[in-house]
């Protein structure tokens, strides 16, 4: 009886040793597992950190390059004003050193000087009216100036009596023995045709001697030819 409950009890020694065994064989698993994947995480933050830090040097060597160039350019516009300054300051002083010297050599005074203020006030007002004059001289050549004569082309007006006009053509001569001297677009507008149109009954007109047209500005004048108020067998 005592040998076999003394197997019994190693049984369970043993069984006993096995579970915890395997308990923690299974504790040690997950824990490696857990280890390795903190130790995974901890080197993906390592990564980015290390590309964040990478990046911000990056832009750190740029913004520092930058201020480089920044800095040289103060430093250059810095010499180039105290150049700029030096040489006003050396301006200045020809100057101050120019009027000592004029001072001295001429010793004008105050006589002098209302007398030139005096003769330079009369110049002005000389040249005023030179130039008033001028305008008046001006005013009149032009006011004598002949005009230029208006050139006035009329052709054939002899066919003024025999020729049959349309109506269109009727409407065009009576609308300017009426309304008297107009240019190509506003008979345009009157007789509603197109512009292409009108200028070949314009044109006709002044060849047949119907209208006078004055070429001297552009566009053209035209006129109703004054013989045909003496022949109004010519307006049908």
């Amino acid at each position: 009886m005592i040998v076999q409950q003394v197997s019994v009890n190693d049984l369970v020694i043993i069984g006993s040793t096995v579970i915890f065994a395997l308990v923690t064989v299974i504790f040690a698993v997950v824990y490696y597992k857990k280890i390795f994947y903190v130790k995974a995480e901890y080197n993906d933050a390592k990564s980015v950190i290390h590309s964040v830090i990478l990046t911000f040097r990056r832009r750190q060597d740029e913004y520092d390059e930058k201020l480089t160039h920044v800095t040289g350019d103060v430093e250059r516009l810095h010499t180039t004003t105290e150049n700029l300054t030096e040489q006003n300051n050396r301006i200045e002083r020809m100057v101050d050193s120019l009027i000592t010297s004029v001072k001295s050599t001429f010793t004008i005074n105050k006589k002098v000087v209302e007398r030139v203020e005096a003769m330079t006030e009369e110049i002005g007002n000389l040249s005023k009216m030179q130039q008033n004059m001028q305008k008046q001289l001006t005013g009149i050549e032009e006011r004598t100036k002949t005009p230029e004569p208006v050139k006035v082309e009329t052709l054939r007006e002899e066919k003024s009596a025999t020729v049959q006009l349309t109506e269109t053509e009727n409407q065009i001569v009576q609308f300017l023995l009426n309304e008297g001297p107009k240019t190509a677009p506003e008979v345009e507008k009157k007789i509603e045709k197109t512009r292409e149109h009108t200028a070949r009954l314009m044109k006709k007109l002044w060849q047949e001697g119907f209208i006078e047209r004055d070429t001297h500005r552009i566009p053209f004048i035209y006129r109703a030819n004054e013989k045909l108020k003496e022949r109004p067998e010519a307006r049908v």
